[in-house]
């Protein structure tokens, strides 16, 4: 069956001039040309399913990273709606059924130079692929530097005790950002939740940064 792609957001905002993941053929309305958009849903499917509680689509290199930064870097929202929809194909081959999904929180600076949050924009889209409750369960609870050029070790100082839920969490939670570097956010964002009594929390992004990792190959 095939997947929803458009978000409300992405038909306001249209296509793509190029799509972002082969770089050669004419985007379409999901933000991806149609060989791009097949080969990326047939990608996700094959995967076997995660282990542990953290779910990615793909390493953050190749098709994965350029996805991110047209999504992130270049306001092209309506790719929300393919990325979106692909979380939520990943997330149901573990299998985990989430009662709320809940994002990763930006920072104001952040927000202000977006213009939108990215991870709010991918939670909202798979709560609705996988009928839960999108809930904006968390905020900063302070000022905190920006985790990009960051060791390891700084990631983890730099983002303990950042975020705080904003009321009671129930059942299971599914976390979800654009990318998973160290674990370091992704691990204070499910301590907040299940401080405020989230059952479970696993944790599902569209990339991983993998050192090493070669980019992977698209249909063309």
């Amino acid at each position: 069956m095939a997947l929803t792609l458009l978000s409300s957001a992405g038909r306001a905002l249209g296509a793509l001039a190029t799509c972002p993941a082969c770089l050669a053929a004419a985007a379409g309305p999901a933000g991806v040309c149609e060989p791009c958009r097949a080969w990326l849903e047939a990608a996700v499917a094959a995967a076997p399913p995660p282990l542990g509680d953290r779910a990615w689509l793909g390493p953050y290199a190749g098709p994965w990273e350029r996805l991110v930064a047209a999504f992130k870097h270049r306001g092209a929202r309506q790719l929300g709606g393919l990325l979106g929809a692909l979380l939520a194909l990943r997330v149901r081959s573990w299998p985990y059924a989430p009662d709320q999904v809940v994002s990763v929180p930006a920072s104001a600076e952040r927000l202000a130079e977006r213009g939108f949050d990215q991870a709010a924009v991918l939670a909202a889209e798979v709560a609705r692929a996988l009928g839960s409750e999108h809930r904006a369960a968390l905020v900063r609870s302070r000022a905190s530097r920006v985790q990009k050029g960051l060791s390891r070790a700084s990631r983890a100082v730099n983002a303990a005790r950042a975020f705080r839920a904003t009321g009671r969490v129930r059942g299971r939670v599914l976390l979800v950002d654009d990318v998973l570097t160290t674990g370091a956010t992704a691990e204070a964002c499910a301590a907040a939740l299940t401080d405020a009594g989230a059952a479970e929390v696993r944790v599902a992004t569209v990339a991983r940064t993998v050192r090493g990792a070669a980019a992977p190959r698209g249909p063309r």
